[in-house]
């Protein structure tokens, strides 16, 4: 978690035209009634990137008046405003808060304090005896789904054991769960959080009893791996499994230094990233076994510069290069962020070694989910180049075919990367925000969606990136209805249905993706009604069960409908009454231990499980038939699968890297630059001599099943007459192989008139020849047909052009 409490009213002295955000709200009592005096204090905090520290002064506090009214204010014209949490307290009533999502503006609250409740327990040492004057803190409270930090408020939140080792919180609601940081001076600090979601202990209890253990110590030095010298000011973090045990330190003037309070277990020590500067020094983590009661001396922490990972980040509307973005890279050893500048450049210095690309984020932009890998060697600097979509947003008022404005409908577009789904207000006014990348390629519609179920009213409307208002009327919807049924016909109540708007390709839930929204459930006698699908689209229909299959049913057209009902008739679902086990083995045949396996099969019910200590894992609940049964080791490149029938004996899934996710990468590919360009026969391609005969020649890998691929061939395609102009030959390269019909269907429907060919082969040798490590991949010659370029991005071609050409002036 890495959080820092932005201390007064950040922001005040921003620019003037700065807009202020408002959170206002009531503070009652359990009768609703409104509570006077209350003190409200807003807490705001943003994510500072490697940051490892909290502050603990509120933002803002008031005292609420008669109405038990309160209204806080902040400037929203900082980029990293994540979230803001309101609490509230007062005298004989327990703890309110909430939490405020600042990126959404302002809002309203109400905050409910009702009858207090405590928790309490004791603090002991190891021999069971108690301990005095230790400090107890609530690290964590969770009350419908609503998180509160000790660092939130840290007076309300915080105490110290009586002579007898007691504590108490007497000032807490019910229904609300707990975890605690304990230390003293001499012992260890422990942590009851597990990581888990589940926290341990529930506000009530009084009888809870911690124990801490004698402290631990770990003595080290820092210093430079190739002198030897010592370093001081080395900012450093100690870990315990995912989480850090203590606050950050520095080594001292001699580079040494010194770790108390921990608990007996494992740690890591490694450096503390330098905020949004780039570091100087890069370090490999330090496991350290620390022993109760003992000091682990000898520890040496090795600086080094590494290699370093350059990001170039830009708006993929404009081109214009993109600050404030944040970045992340990491893998098994080193996760790492970083902030780009004014010139769209994030810079992190990293260990060397592969990397995963986990995307580039930035408010007000649709986030780039990369899963690319990169490998980073010592002295070296990689670059990587991302383009963020800004997102779009469109406003306007919902009404029926009379023009009544219509409360509670909702609204989303589709499809979408990240479903987010509004409710228009009393006067049937909405704001939709969506991601403008679903409309940069145009290959399907994107659409509106609006449903009204009180009304059974709906539309789908299609939109474009220029779309910004719109009046939405929504005519009579579809109605499905049916019964789901067991094998012998009897209705089976609870079942689960979902309907997916279809398009080629894909299919996606006319409501968001949240398990009590987007599901129908059935009546006791098995029957469903499911209202509001927009009229004139194609659906899907899913249906499960506990103890039974699934059912998908499919091509369901809204155009068959009578008096707007389509009538599914009886949808029979399998018994899922059966079993089946086997045995997860590596290269060599030997069982593995702790393996996620997972069905993945869409008529059987979903089952996750892990292997045990012989490798060893069984389903129960499956139905008869065909399962699919996939495994893979969290962490590693391990993965595995076999597709068989239900009731078959000694199932075995050997895994191993050949069969692993796609983020494996066998071996870097060689650059291509300064070498000629391999022949393009194997990728299916012949040239007539005029099209290379003093010309330069331009290669782009791709994958038509890739939303950056697809939009890099679109732009190419977009100039291919200028292109031409500059004795530039185009060669499209589809990287797998696909189907030639849909391949060359795409490609006229987008007028690509350049040749394209495809990988025969096995792709990893033909991208590791080539020299691709990622997709879209562009290879740029010069009229000898030598590669002077690669890997870079389209907005850059014509500045590679304009270098090689200077060049081949000059040769004489």
């Amino acid at each position: 978690m890495c959080l820092a409490i932005v201390v007064g009213v950040a922001g005040r002295a921003a620019a003037e035209d700065a807009k202020e955000i408002t959170c206002t709200g009531k503070v009652v009592d359990a009768q609703k009634k409104p509570l006077e005096g209350a003190k409200v204090a807003l807490y705001v905090y943003t994510r500072q990137i490697n940051s490892f520290s909290y502050g603990i002064s509120p933002a803002e506090q008031v005292t609420t008046g008669s109405d038990g009214g309160f209204s806080l204010s902040v400037l929203a014209d900082s980029d990293n405003y994540i979230n803001g949490y309101v609490i509230a307290e007062k005298e004989g009533f327990a703890l309110g808060w909430s939490r405020w999502d600042m990126r959404k503006g302002s809002v309203e609250l109400e905050l409910e304090l009702g009858v207090p409740n405590t928790l309490a327990g004791v603090v002991v040492d190891e021999n069971d005896k108690p301990v005095p004057a230790a400090q107890v803190r609530i690290y964590m409270l969770l009350k419908n789904k609503q998180y509160l930090i000790s660092p939130f408020a840290p007076t309300l939140l915080s105490t110290d054991t009586d002579a007898e080792g007691k504590f108490a919180f007497a000032n807490l609601p019910l229904e609300t769960k707990a975890d605690f940081l304990v230390g003293k001076k001499g012992y260890a600090n422990i942590n009851s959080w597990t990581t888990s979601s589940r926290l341990n202990y529930a506000v009530g209890q009084t009888d809870i009893k911690l124990v801490l253990p004698v402290e631990a110590r770990i003595e080290g030095i820092v210093v430079e791996k190739k002198t030897g010298k010592s370093a001081a000011g080395i900012r450093l973090i100690v870990w315990e499994k995912n989480r850090w045990a203590q606050n950050a330190f520095d080594s001292k003037d001699d580079g040494t230094f010194s770790v108390k309070s921990l608990a007996p277990g494992k740690y890591k020590l490694e450096l503390l990233p330098p905020g949004t500067e780039l570091a100087d020094w890069i370090a490999e983590p330090v496991e350290v076994l620390a022993e109760k009661g003992k000091t682990t001396s000898g520890v040496r922490i090795e600086l080094i510069k590494g290699g370093l990972l350059e990001f170039v980040v830009t708006d993929a509307v404009s081109g214009k290069s993109l600050d404030k973005v944040s970045v992340s890279v990491g893998n098994e050893v080193c996760n790492r962020s970083a902030l780009s500048g004014k010139d769209g450049i994030a810079l992190i210095r990293l260990i060397p070694g592969e990397y995963y690309l986990f995307g580039a984020y930035r408010q007000d932009y649709s986030p780039n989910n990369s899963e690319d890998a990169v490998v980073i060697a010592d002295g070296k600097t990689e670059r990587w180049e991302y383009a963020l979509f800004p997102e779009s947003k469109i406003t306007g008022i919902v009404r029926d075919e009379k023009g009544t404005p219509l409360e509670g409908a909702t609204l989303m577009v589709w499809p979408a990367e990240r479903q987010q789904e509004v409710v228009a207000n009393a006067g049937g006014k909405f704001e939709v925000v969506y991601d403008m990348q679903n409309l940069s390629s145009g290959e399907i519609p994107v659409l509106l969606l609006c449903r009204y179920e009180e009304g059974n009213l709906a539309a789908a409307l299609e939109i474009d990136g220029d779309t910004r208002t719109l009046d939405v009327e929504l005519k009579s919807g579809s109605t499905f209805i049916g019964k789901v049924v067991d094998p012998d016909g009897k209705g089976i109540e609870g079942a689960k249905l979902r309907v997916d708007l279809c398009k080629p390709g894909l299919s996606w839930p006319i409501v968001p993706t949240n398990p009590t929204r987007n599901e129908t459930t059935t009546d006791e006698e098995g029957r469903f009604e499911i209202k509001a699908v927009p009229a004139g689209h194609e659906y899907s229909l899913s249906t499960k069960a506990k103890g039974y299959g699934n059912k998908r049913t499919e091509e369901i057209d809204t155009n068959d409908a009578v008096d707007n009902q389509l009538d599914m008739g009886n949808i029979t679902l399998a018994l899922a009454n059966l079993s089946i086990s086997g045995v997860v083995v590596d290269d060599s045949g030997k069982p593995v231990a702790d393996v996620t396996v997972n069905t993945y099969s869409s008529h059987q019910p979903y089952h996750v499980t892990k292997t045990d200590a012989d490798g060893i894992f069984t389903f129960e609940g499956v139905c008869a038939g065909r399962i699919l049964i996939l495994a893979g080791k969290l962490g590693t490149p391990l993965g595995g699968s076999v597709d068989t029938e239900v009731g078959a004996a000694n199932i075995k899934i050997v895994i191993s890297e050949k069969s692993s996710s796609h983020r494996y990468v066998p071996k870097q590919p060689a650059s291509l630059v300064g070498k000629s360009l391999p022949e393009l026969k194997d990728l299916k391609i012949e040239l007539p001599p005029a099209d290379l005969n003093n010309k330069r020649v331009l290669i782009c890998f791709w994958d038509m099943n890739q939303r950056p691929s697809r939009n890099c061939i679109i732009q190419l395609a977009k100039q291919a007459e200028q292109l031409k102009n500059n004795d530039l030959t185009v060669v499209a390269i589809q990287s797998s192989k696909v189907d030639e019909k849909a391949l060359n269907e795409w490609m006229n429907e987008h007028n690509v008139l350049f040749p394209v060919g495809m990988v025969q082969g096995d792709q990893e040798n033909v991208r590791l020849s080539w020299g691709v490590q990622s997709l879209p991949w562009l290879i740029l010659t010069d009229k000898e047909h030598i590669v002077r370029a690669e890997g870079f991005a389209v907005a850059e071609l014509d500045q590679k052009v304009h270098i090689i050409k200077n060049d081949e002036e000059k040769k004489p």
